[in-house]
C-alpha cells in the first residue's frame, strides 16, 4: 500500500487517479538510454510525458518503462554518475508489469535529480518498498544500502 500522494507545486492532471510512483533513469541530456527508444527525450518536473507509439503488450519498446516503487531489476537503471534519476506518477490502473519493470502510456514527472534525491522520494512515498539504489542509516553511525 502506497502513501497518499502529497500536494505538488504544479497541477496534477485529472486522469492521474490512484497514482503510484515509478523510478527510472535517463542519460544526462534526458534521453532514454534504451536503443529501442528511437531518440525519445524526457521532459522536466511538472510535465506530462506520453509515449507516441504506445502498445499495451508486455514487451520492451512502444511505451514508457520504469521500476514500480523503485523495485525490480537494477539493470534497467543508468548507473552513470551523470544520469538523471526521475520519479514519475502513473495511474495504478494503467500499469503493465513485465520482466521486473512496468510499462505505461503516460505519466507526470514529479522529480528529476540524482540517485539519492530520487530514491529518498520513493522511500518517502512507498516506505515498505525495497528501493533499488536507496540508502538508510542503520544503528549507531552505520549505513545500510
Amino acid at each position: 500500500m502506497t502513501t497518499p500522494a502529497p500536494a505538488l507545486s504544479f497541477p496534477r492532471p485529472d486522469w492521474l487517479v490512484d497514482p503510484v510512483v515509478v523510478l527510472r533513469t535517463c542519460n544526462a541530456d534526458m534521453s532514454s538510454p534504451s536503443s529501442k527508444a528511437n531518440g525519445f527525450v524526457w521532459t522536466g518536473e511538472g510535465s506530462i510525458v506520453e509515449a507516441p507509439d504506445y502498445t499495451p503488450d508486455p514487451a520492451c519498446g512502444h511505451g514508457l518503462h520504469g521500476l514500480l516503487e523503485g523495485e525490480g531489476d537494477s539493470s534497467y537503471l543508468n548507473w552513470d554518475a551523470t544520469a538523471k534519476w526521475l520519479v514519475v506518477e502513473v495511474p495504478r490502473a494503467e500499469l503493465l508489469p513485465f520482466s521486473n519493470k512496468v510499462k505505461f502510456r503516460r505519466c507526470l514527472v514529479i522529480h528529476v535529480g540524482d540517485q539519492k534525491s530520487a530514491t529518498d522520494l520513493i522511500v518517502e512515498r512507498a516506505p515498505r518498498a525495497s528501493v533499488i539504489g536507496a540508502t538508510a542509516t542503520a544503528g549507531y553511525a552505520g549505513t545500510a544500502t
